[in-house]
């Protein structure tokens, strides 16, 4: 991106090199056709992309710039894209020949009468003025263009800190020259949009993420209810086939269990179903210093109508 886009006609270049050199040495960038357009370049294109990358169009009023047709599209260009206009008056012209959006702006008046050092100060004031804005509508612009150019394309949108600058641009407008061209509002808020449904989108993830954790707190919850009537049915022979087809819905072992009984090897009767699962509870019981906890279950003989 540069400072300044100088358009002129070519009787013109002479002076207009002078010009470029006083704002080089000043360390002002410009963009100009002699120095900026590779010889393969479509040459209007390449001018075009110059204008919007340039914080200001500075057009050198002459009567060959007038008449040229060139000059009056690059013009035309920096006013479709509301380009800060900087008209610098170099050979008289009758004012009325004057296009508008030129005679609309004060004039620097860079004559061969003038002094050159006094006007090309007041040509450097005017280019500084409000350079802040001047710049941002410029990167604004560039990446609005990219954003066109590529069919609007979503990965070149704004996000971030990006897009709330462009967004207090925005409000800043009203009190601001150049304005906003309707493409720069329509990229922002098109970012918008996007930002506002990728943060839907992650809400959304964080949602299901806390319904799936729910979800398996409530299976580890079920899981360890079917091991309590599992063991129930163990221990009290229930034969109730709607209570043992629950169980078998579930389909889930019970823990490990280690039988206390003050009887020694002999058990109730009662208790047959759970005297048949001994040995596999015997195996499934925890090695010596193990971690792994034991449920102790209590003789119903020794202690009538409890469950353990």
């Amino acid at each position: 991106m540069a400072d300044v886009f100088i358009s002129y006609a070519r009787e013109d270049q002479e002076f207009v090199r002078k010009l470029h050199d006083a704002l080089v040495e000043r360390e002002r960038d410009t963009w100009i056709d002699w120095k900026n357009i590779p010889l393969t370049a479509n040459f209007l294109q390449e001018v075009y992309a110059g204008i919007e990358g340039s914080d200001t169009f500075a057009y050198m009023i002459s009567p060959d710039s007038l008449d040229s047709k060139v000059c009056m599209q690059e013009l035309n260009h920096a006013v479709e894209n509301n380009k800060r206009l900087a008209p610098i008056w170099h050979r008289d012209v009758d004012e009325e020949a004057v296009p508008p959006e030129l005679a609309l702006h004060n004039w620097v008046f860079f004559r061969e009468s003038e002094d050159f050092e006094e006007a090309f100060e007041r040509l450097v004031e005017a280019i500084e003025t409000d350079l802040e804005w001047a710049k941002a509508h410029t990167r604004l612009l560039v990446r609005a263009k990219e954003w066109e150019a590529e069919d609007r394309d979503g990965s070149y949108l704004l996000r971030g800190r990006d897009l709330e600058t462009a967004e207090k641009l925005q409000v800043r407008e009203a009190e601001k020259e150049p304005k906003l061209t309707l493409l720069q509002k329509q990229y922002i808020h098109a970012s918008r949009e996007a930002a506002t449904e990728l943060e839907m989108r992650l809400l959304d993830t964080v949602k299901l993420g806390w319904l799936g954790g729910l979800a398996l707190m409530l299976s580890g919850a079920l899981y360890i209810a079917s091991q309590l009537v599992s063991m129930y049915l163990a221990f009290n022979d229930v034969t109730n086939p709607s209570i043992r087809s629950f169980v078998a819905a579930i389909g889930l072992v019970g823990a490990p269990i280690e039988r206390e009984d003050d009887q020694g090897a002999e058990s109730d009767p009662r208790h047959s179903s759970a005297s048949r699962l001994w040995p596999a509870i015997a195996a499934a019981r925890p090695q010596s210093g193990s971690n792994r906890p034991t449920l102790i279950m209590r003789d119903r003989k020794r202690r009538p109508g409890a469950i353990w």
